[in-house]
């Protein structure tokens, strides 16, 4: 080890040691003038010095316009909506006139089966993009305007796809995934 070495590590160090608290002093002094400068702006006046009030600028005037008709807003045409077949479940109504196809999972409330085929289904028709509604099997009145659309009987768990405005494209019985049922979405699409 070299003598000469050791002289030039303490003085860079004490280099280093200085532009740190040259460093640290800055940072103070910066935080401290903000400080006071904010201070300063909150303290209120003493009584014995008068507030001056800034002058009054004149007031213009605006000029008189000649009279115009008044200008109306142009009349958007109403958007019509999509004509859905009466007669179908109210859930499988409403998504029709959102989408214009809507998988539609039966199910059985309480059937395990049931509770992850309508997941499933679920998930299947937000892959594709098009409409979901669930319906009970075991609700009468569902059930009732169920069987024009299927032409006949029906069971959960099942996926129907369905076409506006209420034509059915596909059933699928029984479980079915939701790449399957997305993929039966997208190939029901007109």
């Amino acid at each position: 080890m070299s003598l000469t070495a050791l002289p030039q590590a303490r003085l860079a160090a004490a280099i280093a040691l200085l532009a740190a608290l040259g460093l640290a002093l800055g940072i103070f002094t910066l935080s401290r003038s903000q400080a006071s400068t904010s201070e300063q702006a909150l303290t209120p006046l003493p009584a014995h010095v008068k507030r001056t009030q800034p002058a009054a600028r004149p007031v213009a005037h605006p000029r008189k316009q000649p009279s115009t008709p008044s200008r109306r807003r142009p009349v958007r045409p109403a958007v019509a909506v999509p004509s859905v077949d009466k007669g179908l479940p109210a859930a499988l109504g409403q998504a029709l006139r959102r989408h214009r196809t809507v998988v539609v999972s039966l199910y059985t409330p309480g059937a395990a089966v049931d509770r992850e085929a309508l997941a499933e289904a679920r998930a299947g028709a937000a892959l594709a993009g098009s409409g979901f509604a669930a319906i009970d099997v075991l609700r009468e009145s569902q059930a009732k305007r169920l069987t024009t659309l299927l032409n006949g009987s029906f069971e959960g768990p099942a996926v129907l796809v369905v076409n506006r405005p209420g034509r059915l494209v596909m059933r699928l019985d029984g479980f079915a995934d939701r790449e399957t049922v997305a993929q039966a979405a997208a190939n029901a699409r007109p």
